[in-house]
């Protein structure tokens, strides 16, 4: 979700992960088709704004590093309806993980939508959170 230049897409399609990459950005949808490409691996590549192009799919990870830059200003919309939606489109058992700045508001929104998650790592900078269905 919010597959950016597809390296994270990548990696997990090294790992034999079936892959759904999506983004906004048409740029960064061709860039994920194109870093999948150039190292030999497969994945379905989409432009969709946060789950729309998804719309009655379910998968068992859902993995972002979300977006929260419009231009130049901070946008926690994209960010949030990922969080609030997340439990719609994981399946039993799915687990949604998040890569995130340390300041942003994401804890608040994680509670509200899974009531518990655990955050994985957290160097000040950065954390990673995680959910499960």
């Amino acid at each position: 979700m919010g597959c950016g230049d597809g390296i994270i897409s990548a990696w997990l399609a090294q790992r034999g992960h079936h892959i759904t990459a999506v983004d906004v950005s048409a740029f960064a949808v061709e860039a994920c088709k194109r870093t999948l490409a150039a190292n030999g691996l497969k994945g379905r590549v989409l432009s969709s704004d946060v789950f729309r192009a998804l719309e009655n799919e379910r998968f068992d990870w859902i993995i972002s590093n979300p977006p929260f830059h419009k231009e130049r200003d901070i946008s926690y919309g994209p960010s949030q309806r990922l969080i609030s939606e997340a439990p719609e489109h994981l399946s039993a058992g799915g687990r949604l993980i998040i890569v995130a700045n340390g300041f942003l508001p994401y804890p608040d929104h994680l509670q509200r939508a899974f009531q518990d998650f655990e955050t994985l790592a957290d160097n000040r900078r950065f954390k990673v959170y995680a959910a499960d269905k």
